[in-house]
This record gives structure tokens, sequence and C-alpha cells, in this order.
């Protein structure tokens, strides 16, 4: 039969006290990184929105100019100027 003192149910104790507080934390740690990237996500997506109206806009500006825009946001490499 075994035999536990009171310093062996007190370290029991703080034991699970401790795993315990560990998976607490670990909880709402996962849920505030799952809010984060919900938030992140959200955020992401309003700003290939304005990505794609400034590059919109950017690419009207480079017409009205007389460049020769051939597709997607113009690099070196995309855009000609058309001769005048």
């Amino acid at each position: 039969m075994f035999r536990f003192t009171i310093r062996d149910v007190l370290w029991l104790m703080v034991l699970a006290a401790l795993a315990v507080s560990w998976w607490i934390d670990n909880n709402r740690i996962e849920k505030s990184l799952k809010t984060l990237k919900a938030e992140h996500n959200a955020k992401q997506l309003e700003l290939d929105d304005k990505l794609e109206i400034v590059n919109q806009m950017y690419m009207e500006e480079k017409r009205r100019q007389g460049w020769h825009v051939i597709q997607g946001f113009p690099l070196k490499q995309q855009t000609q100027h058309s001769p005048n």
C-alpha cells in the first residue's frame, strides 16, 4: 500500500495547478491568434482592393500621358513609350 505525505499531496496540487494554468493560457493564446488572423485577413483584402484602385488610376494616367501599357502593374520591362 502506498503512503503519501502531506508534502507529496502539496507537490501534486502544485503540479496540477501548473498544468491547468498552462492549459488555460494556451487556450487564450489560440483564441487571440485566431482573432488576429481574421483581422489580418480582413485588412489584407481591404488593402488589396485599394491597391487595385491605385493600380487602375496609375494605368489610366500612364495611358493619358501617351504610354502604351501592356498588362498588369507596369514595370520597366512592361511599359513602352509611344512615339509622338
